[in-house]
């Protein structure tokens, strides 16, 4: 705890970079708490960073299409297990920025991306149940 507090420490002075760059946002404050968060659970890891999602990937050869489309996520949660994305990690832009036609967007990006990790889980498990 006490090294976030100390990385978060600056952030939230007025020049600071995450109010400029979604990038420094990310970098300095979302991907940490996600990093953490996801090492709670002992076969999940974070990826951040624009990274590709494969589930996308997998559902346009399911419908033949090539792969010149595709989605990059600002972060993806893994299950090491299985390897299958679980969890999209979106920003819309630094922080305390509104940007509308941004934000609509990115929630279709991320519902679109959402729904694809879903059928890539019940592809790989069609008869799986919800019994621990």
């Amino acid at each position: 705890i006490a090294y976030f507090c100390y990385s978060v420490s600056g952030l939230f002075i007025e020049d600071s970079d995450v109010y400029k760059l979604e990038t420094s946002y990310n970098y300095r404050f979302i991907w940490p708490i996600i990093d953490r968060l996801s090492k709670m659970i002992e076969t999940t890891r974070f990826q951040p960073g624009e990274v590709r999602l494969q589930a996308i990937c997998d559902e346009l050869k399911l419908v033949h299409k090539d792969n010149s489309s595709y989605y990059n996520a600002d972060g993806v949660i893994i299950n090491n297990k299985h390897n299958i994305e679980i969890a999209i990690v979106e920003t819309t832009g630094p922080f305390r920025l509104s940007n509308n036609p941004k934000e609509i967007q990115d929630y279709i990006k991320t519902g679109y991306g959402l729904i694809s990790m879903l059928h890539c889980i019940g592809r790989k498990f069609p008869y799986g149940n919800f019994d621990p």
